[in-house]
């Protein structure tokens, strides 16, 4: 979650037994643009070392007060199961969050259907 980190991620992922994309810090430490490419970028590299991947913080935030997503947070979520990270992991939504159960819910519905509709993920 630093610009050191991101400059040393192939040695960081070659020495981890997986790597955890913290989004919420990582768009502390650099541009919130650049936290897109970033996460893409270490989910590749992840997978073509065969190392797990978590990408995480920040999935569905807005249910932390509100009982739906966003369409751009489900978007996101569904993008980062079909660019191949291997867990996506809620933080906010669920510890202080008023929707835990339907944040929990909805991100096993994203989950399933994205990983339904398109074979092979």
């Amino acid at each position: 979650e630093s610009r050191e980190a991101i400059a040393n991620i192939d040695g960081i992922i070659e020495a981890a037994d997986g790597i955890m994309i913290a989004r919420g810090d990582l768009g502390v430490a650099v541009p919130i643009y650049e936290v897109p490419i970033i996460q893409k970028q270490i989910i590749k590299k992840c997978n073509a070392a065969k190392k797990f991947v978590i990408t995480a913080t920040q999935m569905l935030e807005h249910m932390t007060e509100h009982a739906r997503p966003t369409r751009a947070e489900v978007a996101d979520v569904a993008n980062a199961i079909i660019d191949g990270t291997d867990f996506v992991m809620l933080s906010g939504e669920t510890a202080i969050g008023k929707f835990p159960y339907e944040s929990v819910r909805m991100m096993n519905e994203i989950i399933k259907f994205t990983e339904k509709a398109i074979p092979g993920l």
